[in-house]
């Protein structure tokens, strides 16, 4: 009995002693912080799956026409892949056929270019760097995007062709041409005609989706906060912001539109919407805090009355998005229809903010007067629930204050300015990045050239595509 008692006091001591190597708990840690980022970019968001089978259908439709067409080379499909993941705006046909002209023109010069270059080497390749270099930092310096980074593969991919097929290499360029040419065509016809995809309705979407889960999660954070026993489980923190993804549809519903006061208000609502995410996460933070809820629970009827205040505005927004966000005249006293209907939608409003402003005025009335009248026993859970009520009073503020799309006081330019196509300078990151680039597909070309296999050019496609695209996503942030 006596050496049982002392070898499992042996590994009690042993146990206790033993702890989880730092290394270890820096990786649990690291893991865990991977799998909620990967949760939470993999969660539904509005339209997603649309865009998915929409983007699927279009690039088929493509692969099939230039097949039907009978037009041997890959580029025009990659194309039309290419301006349906990156494109800045919907493909218009003005737009279009600059476009295939600009292709023409380049298409047209690569070929005479590299009919006199083949057969000096020594000249092809520092050409083919500094081609590389000053189109991508062309295409960079003017922000274009979409079927515009294929300008500068179609271009290289004829000295490629040249070196395998300097007799012929003429028609590989036409059927080149073609395939790009459909792409574009199929894409104009549906984003004009047949499916057509605006980034405003887009935008709005996710703003509605994204006012609808902090509704969500206000109610849970309110739940959590003022459970007795502590037993509701708060929400995870976010680690992702929606901004990065609001921004690119915000740029590509201004060009769009081309509409300087519709703009504003969609800026105005993508600001207002965050501002809210960042107050609700700091309000996540303050309830996490573990105190005492002995003197949350006194003032719970008036918490809960603001939270329920906060998420009446919030549903209203939520509308409001999903609806348009038509703009409202709040001098508006008319007796026309359409006055009568901004009047009433202006009343809602006041009466909602005023029933979140009483809210907060009661619950800071019976806060001071719990504080004149109790002695302070746990200053740190006193500290808690003011800031929680701080930041409840900064969140209905913002409603009060920043109501969705609010730009009224603005004054708007009657027409969108034209966009600076000047360069304006030499810009010395654009064009390290650019040699970069040039020196990486120079490089690319040698082995795809080296390796004596046709089919290895998408060595210099992939170096092209990826470097476009890494500025593109880099400038914008995300573009789904």
């Amino acid at each position: 009995m006596e050496q049982t008692a002392a070898r499992n006091n042996l590994l009690s001591a042993l146990r206790s002693r033993w702890q989880v190597p730092e290394v270890l708990r820096r990786f649990y840690a690291d893991a865990a912080w991977l799998q909620q980022l990967i949760t939470e970019e993999l969660k539904p968001r509005p339209g997603r799956i649309r865009a998915a089978v929409r983007m699927a259908f279009i690039a088929a439709v493509g692969a099939a026409l230039t097949a039907a067409l009978h037009i041997d080379g890959s580029l025009g499909p990659v194309t039309l892949w290419v301006a349906l993941y990156a494109s800045g705006s919907m493909m218009t046909p003005s737009e279009g056929l600059i476009m295939i002209v600009v292709y023409a023109v380049t298409l047209i010069a690569s070929v005479i270019l590299a009919g006199i270059l083949v057969d000096a080497p020594w000249i092809l390749l520092p050409f083919f760097a500094l081609a590389t270099i000053l189109m991508t930092y062309v295409l960079n310096k003017q922000g274009l995007v979409g079927a515009w980074f294929n300008v500068v593969v179609g271009f290289l991919d004829t000295f490629f062709l040249c070196v395998f097929d300097p007799q012929n290499f003429g028609g590989s360029v036409a059927y080149t041409f073609s395939g790009i040419a459909v792409a574009i065509g199929v894409l104009i016809a549906f984003d004009m005609v047949l499916w057509p995809d605006p980034a405003e309705r887009k935008l709005l979407g996710s703003l509605a989706d994204t006012l609808d889960r902090q509704c969500e999660r206000l109610a849970a954070v309110g739940r959590a906060y003022l459970d007795p026993l502590g037993a509701t489980v708060l929400p995870q923190p976010a680690l992702l912001s929606i901004l990065p993804m609001h921004l690119p549809l915000l740029e590509r519903a201004r060009r769009e539109l081309k509409n300087p006061e519709r703009e504003g208000i969609l800026l105005a609502a993508v600001t207002t919407t965050e501002r809210l995410h960042i107050e609700l996460e700091r309000l996540l933070a303050i309830a996490g805090d573990k105190v005492s809820r002995d003197f949350r629970m006194q003032l719970r009827p008036e918490i809960e009355a603001v939270l329920h205040a906060i998420a009446a505005a919030l549903r209203a927004q939520v509308h409001e998005a999903a609806t348009g966000l038509k703009p409202v005249d709040d001098s508006t006293a008319g007796h026309s229809r359409g006055q009568a209907l901004d009047r009433g939608r202006v009343d809602a409003y006041e009466n909602r903010y005023r029933a979140i402003r009483a809210a907060i005025e009661e619950l800071q009335t019976r806060t001071s007067l719990l504080l004149n009248q109790l002695p302070p026993t746990d200053a740190a859970a006193v500290a808690n629930v003011v800031a929680f009520n701080q930041s409840l009073g900064k969140i209905g503020d913002r409603l009060l204050n920043h109501r969705i799309g609010y730009v009224y006081g603005v004054v708007f330019p009657k027409t969108a300015s034209a966009a600076t196509t000047g360069f304006g300078g030499v810009d010395p990151a654009q064009m390290r990045y650019s040699a970069k680039l040039g020196l990486a597909a120079t490089l690319g070309f040698v082995v795809a050239i080296a390796s004596h296999r046709s089919e290895l050019g998408v060595v210099v496609w992939t170096t092209m595509i990826a470097g476009t695209f890494a500025v593109a996503l880099a400038r914008a942030g995300r573009t789904r």
